[in-house]
């Protein structure tokens, strides 16, 4: 059996809320992580320019992107273990929106 990644696969499988807020936030955590050091890593070049505006940009967006990294990994799966079920309500303005179903 392959393994579960998603929260919605996870509850397929039988497993609990925290369970798969555990398996999502493990899998996607690192993947949030790598990419955000990345990106982090490619604005460091601004630094090479010399330029003060170039400088004060690529120190911006380090701490844009570094601040997104950080509630990525924390704030968001606490919030969604708080909201539970409301994680997926969808309220009735938003109605339109068509529904995309999993396929099994």
């Amino acid at each position: 059996m392959p393994e579960e990644r998603t929260p919605a696969e996870v509850r397929a499988a039988g497993r609990s809320k925290e369970e798969a807020l555990q398996v999502a936030s493990g899998t996607s955590g690192k993947a949030v992580v790598f990419a955000g050091t990345t990106v982090v890593l490619a604005l460091g070049g601004l630094f090479v320019v010399n330029n003060p505006v170039f400088i004060s940009l690529a120190l911006a967006a380090i701490v844009v992107v570094i601040i997104a990294m950080i509630i990525s990994v924390t704030l968001l799966p606490a919030s969604m273990k708080l909201l539970g079920d409301l994680n997926w309500y969808l309220p009735s303005w938003l109605q339109w929106i068509p529904r995309i179903k999993m396929a099994e």
